[in-house]
């Protein structure tokens, strides 16, 4: 459960597992306008998965849907936001975070050259 999920969020919209942590999108919640979207880390300490972190789009705006889809491989996790749009109206976009001692920071955003 999202801890500060709300109704509408869509929570779940999108999971990826990879050992004991995993990654839900939640392609609707709202911190940075309306459907602008969020990521959320937990981890699986023996028998228990606990919240750890909650990812933003650092430049996220209204209806990017940042969360529709999610990967996780290791210590690193993509978010797609197929509706932002950097190379024209929802061209999309992926955002790679990584985790390091335990905290998940912003690396890098991804766009097609040629999206338009």
């Amino acid at each position: 459960v999202a801890p500060d999920g709300a109704a509408g969020d869509y929570f779940g919209a999108s999971v990826g597992i990879f050992g004991d942590t995993a990654v839900v999108g939640a392609s609707a919640d709202a911190d940075n306008g309306s459907s602008n979207g969020s990521a959320y880390l937990f981890v699986r300490n023996n028998d228990a998965w606990t919240y750890q972190a909650k990812l933003l789009a650092p430049d996220g705006a209204a209806y990017d849907y940042f969360g529709w889809s999610v990967g996780i491989f290791g210590d690193t996790v993509v978010v797609g936001a197929w509706g932002d749009g950097d190379k024209g109206t929802k061209s999309g976009s992926a955002y790679l975070f990584a985790r390091i001692n335990d905290t998940w920071t912003y690396q890098t955003k991804l766009v097609a050259p040629d999206g338009a």
